[in-house]
């Protein structure tokens, strides 16, 4: 019996393990495609492999054609091959136009492309496909509805964009773009091409959906559409002998049905992986237009299956990666053109897979990228050039790509670096109040002020349960669509300024962080910022409208643990005797996460003195030095670095994880944990894969954005907290960073003297504190004793912590203020208590305590990682507490320009000290271990 249990429990361990892996796995791809540049990448990707696909293929089918009609195989497909040069020239230029000349010439764009469908019903048009949609040069031509299209997207983009707190007002939401959209599927008709008609229709319909147009109006809309599409069909000869074809008349397979019934032949001959391409039989002459309309039933023949999956796969893919840069962005005309534009692509696709396959009667659409045609493939590649250049405005990628100058892909491609977008400021005519929004017989309220206002459905009502709106950001009131903040609104009842534009993205850009997502869990990927480097591990809106057993006392006894052990990985430390409750804290690695677990073990201890606190770290970490000396047991694990890009060490990483985690498991079991604190980094890890569902989880986030080891530990989590409010992870309570209490306790004032004298500062001279001890902060030291002379020359003193593995080289000026440079700050709260302001990185933790001090900063945040450092310090520098300093910005003339004039203004000072200690978290301590106590006695 005794053999049998414990087989079954080494089976039950080997299944935790595997599903470890799993978890990580997973993880490790939800964090990667939250990356702020995935988008782009994502894009890219897509293009470039539809593009070749669509190349192979049309190759592929229209040998035979070309063959036939020119004599050589190639004709056809270099045609289309000097198309494709023409939309990678365009694509390119798309991708590097800014956003906001994209809209302001949305206009004109939109006025020349209904020109030319006037015009191309006139005698300059010609005739093809039984269409006069065409313009003819030669051998090229155009059909100018495609350019419409996206002309059309851009524009109602516009309107909606700039009407969208009016778009609870059906007439305001229909006029003027149905109205134009209307006018354009007359042109078309009149060609006749309804095809062409019905994608201008999807363009339309996404407009309006992701706008946030109410549902009943919504769903008039469609059924017009539909109706009028029905009507258009049956009035014309051919057009009903298809609708007939589809519904069932079985005798005409050698009539209208005859290319239908081809294609099914086609596919079935394909089977699951296909004849082999170039091998399929139906392009010699048996399908017409086989390398056009009907070039998916070619893909099923000689790729099978398995082949036209994979091609479905990467429609699926364009429609995530549009909706995923339509969320992740937070302009609304960005967020309407991504998600519109996206919706027409994949809607055409579908709709001509559709037809390939029988779903849907033959309506003469090719398949997007895929078919051989010079304007559709022309306009496909301007839109995914469109879409590329939104997903790098995205904020996150913004920063990043701003932080890091370029990236491999932006050099290779030689694209300049994206500014935040704003969105144009033109005047608009004063809105006086109008008609009021209908009602639906429940209660609405309205937000004035600034202030939240239950979510209104986009007809104006009030809907019972729903959350509350977000502000400034317009209706957003039903969960199974995406949130931009177009939604329905109060009028604008004053004239616009020059600023609107400028508030209208500011606002955006405040609200960024706030956005959560119900439909899906892609979080924003960061990477892990420490106070070393600033290197780390890693950071979409809910709504339809894409605008608007354990341990301690009574718990099962355990082998003695004290200071006298000797086991291996154990570092014995001042632990008492096994009494109280345990706590385990994982937050080795670096000083900005072993600092803020020590300051929790700290305060643990204050508040309750017989519960034990015991450290998880790595043989190479700093925890080895740090924590033994502070007093505390450090026990030993395996460390688990994550690779940062893809090598062949990552499949090693199974295999660690599974280590690391079999150890730690046997380090909870043996001190009897209670509860596990992680405070992230790679020591987290394998703390949270071991606790899940043995000991309960609290995660603490001390950056911006959250790190991937945290993300992983906030899905088995009891209680998460973070340092500041969007951190991206779920349900986060915001209690600050755990600090010192040497640092929370410091009175600058009273210790002023006493640190100076201390450090060998004038007594009364304004002084600098400079932090350029890690390697990441070369520049600052640079930048700083090159500014050393001007410093001087204004009676300015410096006290410069360099770093022991920098050097320093300071010219020094006879009877100025004395500039001191050491290598290490042993006593941190004397330097913050003797220095007027600081120049600084800007990592959490210092941050964190130069807010809680009340010390003026200028921070200049790492050029490295993804920006995490410069989104650490915004909310401080917003709050008037201190100034942001880009990396390639600092020079020693900056330095001087910016430090001097601040440090001699005792005025603005006072201000700033007064901001800074209003947004610091003195009481971040307590405040954490009171959550994990309680946590640990459940």
């Amino acid at each position: 019996m005794s053999t049998t249990t414990t087989g079954g429990r080494a089976k039950s361990t080997r299944s935790i393990d595997r599903l470890s892996g799993f978890a990580l796995l997973r993880s490790l791809w939800s964090a990667w495609l939250t990356r702020p540049l995935t988008s782009f990448h994502l894009v890219l990707a897509v293009f470039g492999l539809l593009t070749a696909f669509g190349l192979v293929m049309v190759l592929s089918a229209s040998a035979q054609d070309s063959i036939q009609t020119y004599g050589s195989p190639y004709r056809i497909f270099l045609s289309q091959l000097g198309y494709v040069a023409v939309g990678l020239v365009l694509f390119y230029l798309a991708l590097r136009t800014p956003p906001r000349l994209i809209r302001q010439v949305s206009l004109p764009l939109l006025v020349m492309c209904v020109v030319l469908l006037v015009l191309v019903l006139t005698p300059l048009g010609s005739t093809g496909g039984g269409a006069q949609s065409w313009f003819r040069l030669g051998p090229v031509g155009f059909q100018p509805v495609e350019a419409a299209k996206v002309a059309f997207g851009l524009w109602g983009a516009h309107v909606l964009a700039t009407k969208r707190a009016m778009l609870s007002q059906w007439r305001h939401v229909l006029v003027p773009v149905v109205p134009v959209a209307l006018v354009m599927f007359a042109l078309v008709m009149l060609q006749p091409d309804l095809g062409s008609t019905v994608t201008l229709g999807i363009v339309l319909m996404g407009l309006l959906w992701f706008a946030g147009a109410s549902m009943r109006l919504f769903a008039i809309l469609v059924l017009a559409f539909v109706s009028g599409a029905i009507v258009l069909a049956l009035t014309a000869g051919y057009r009903l002998a298809r609708i007939t074809s589809f519904l069932g008349d079985g005798d005409d397979h050698l009539d209208a049905g005859y290319q239908a019934r081809q294609a099914l032949y086609a596919l079935a001959d394909g089977g699951l992986f296909g004849q082999g391409l170039g091998q399929g039989s139906t392009k010699w002459s048996y399908l017409p237009m086989v390398h056009n309309d009907f070039i998916f039933a070619v893909v099923g023949e000689e790729l099978g299956f398995v082949g036209a999956v994979l091609l479905l796969c990467l429609f699926g893919t364009l429609g995530y990666v549009g909706l995923r840069i339509a969320a992740r962005n937070t302009d609304p005309w960005m967020r309407l053109v991504a998600s519109s534009l996206t919706v027409w692509l994949v809607g055409q696709a579908a709709i001509n897979v559709g037809y390939v396959v029988g779903l849907l009667p033959v309506t003469g659409l090719p398949l997007p990228m895929i078919s051989s045609g010079g304007s559709a493939t022309v306009t496909t590649m301007v839109v995914f050039g469109i879409l590329a250049n939104l997903a790098r405005h995205e904020p996150e990628a913004v920063a990043a790509l701003r932080a890091q100058r370029s990236t491999r892909v932006s050099r290779w491609l030689r694209l300049p670096l994206p500014d935040p977008y704003r969105p144009p400021a033109g005047r608009r005519r004063p809105v006086g109040p109008s008609a009021p929004p209908r009602r639906t017989g429940q209660n609405t309220a309205a937000r004035r002020g600034g202030g939240a206002r239950p979510r209104r459905a986009a007809g104006g009502s009030t809907r019972r349960g729903a959350p509350e709106a977000d502000p400034g950001n317009g209706d957003a009131g039903r969960p199974d669509r995406v949130t931009t903040g177009l939604g329905g609104g109060e009028p604008d009842e004053r004239p616009a300024t020059p600023d609107d534009g400028r508030r209208e993205h500011d606002t955006h850009e405040k609200d960024v962080r706030r956005r959560t997502t119900a439909t899906s869990r892609a979080r924003r990927w960061t990477r892990t910022s420490d106070e070393d480097t600033g290197a780390g591990e890693g950071p979409v809106g809910t709504g339809r409208s894409l605008l608007s057993g354990q341990g301690g006392p009574g718990g099962p006894e355990m082998p003695p643990y004290g200071a006298g052990d000797r086991r291996p990985g154990h570092h014995p430390g001042a632990e008492p005797a096994r009494a109280g409750l345990c706590v385990v804290v994982a937050g080795g690695g670096t000083a900005g996460h072993i600092e803020p677990a020590l300051a929790l073990a700290d305060a643990v201890r204050r508040l309750d003195p017989t519960a034990r606190v015991v450290a998880l770290g790595t043989e190479r970490g700093l925890e080895n030095k740090i924590i033994p000396a502070r007093g505390y047991p450090l026990e030993l694990i395996p460390p688990v670095p994550m690779p940062r890009k893809p090598s062949p060490d990552m499949l090693k990483l199974p295999l660690r994880v599974r280590d690391s985690v079999r150890r730690t498991k046997e380090v909870l079991t043996r001190v009897g944990a209670n509860v596990v604190v992680g405070f992230g980094g790679y020591v987290s890890l394998p703390a949270y894969l071991a606790a899940r569902g043995r000991v309960p989880i609290v995660v603490h986030e001390a950056n911006a954005r959250s790190g991937l080891a945290n993300k992983v530990g906030a899905r088995f989590a009891t209680k998460i907290a973070a340092a500041v409010p969007g951190s991206g992870l779920p349900n986060a309570e915001v209690v600050g960073i755990p600090l010192r209490e040497s640092i929370t306790s410091l009175d600058r004032a009273a210790l002023r003297a006493h640190a100076r004298q201390h450090f060998g500062l004038h007594p009364t001279a304004p002084t600098l504190l400079v932090t350029g001890g890690s390697q990441g902060a070369r520049s600052l030291n640079t930048a700083v004793a090159g500014a050393a002379g001007e410093l001087a020359r204004a009676g300015i003193g410096v006290l410069h912590a360099y770093g022991q593995k920098n050097t320093l080289a300071v010219q020094s000026v006879p009877g100025a203020a004395p500039y001191v440079a050491v290598p290490y700050l042993e006593r941190m709260d004397l330097a913050l208590a003797a220095a007027d302001m600081v120049l600084c990185r800007s990592g959490a933790m210092t941050v964190a305590e130069i807010s809680a001090v009340g010390l003026p900063a200028v921070f200049v945040p790492l050029p490295h990682g993804n920006g995490e450092q410069a989104l650490n310090a915004r909310p401080l520098v917003d709050a008037g507490g201190g100034l942001l300093v880009a990396d390639e910005d600092l020079t020693s003339q900056k330095v001087a320009e910016t430090v001097v004039p601040l440090l001699l203004d005792g005025h603005r000072l006072a201000t700033m000290s007064s901001a800074a200690q209003g947004f610091g978290h003195r009481e971040a301590a307590v405040k954490l271990a009171n959550m994990v106590l309680e946590v640990a006695r459940r």
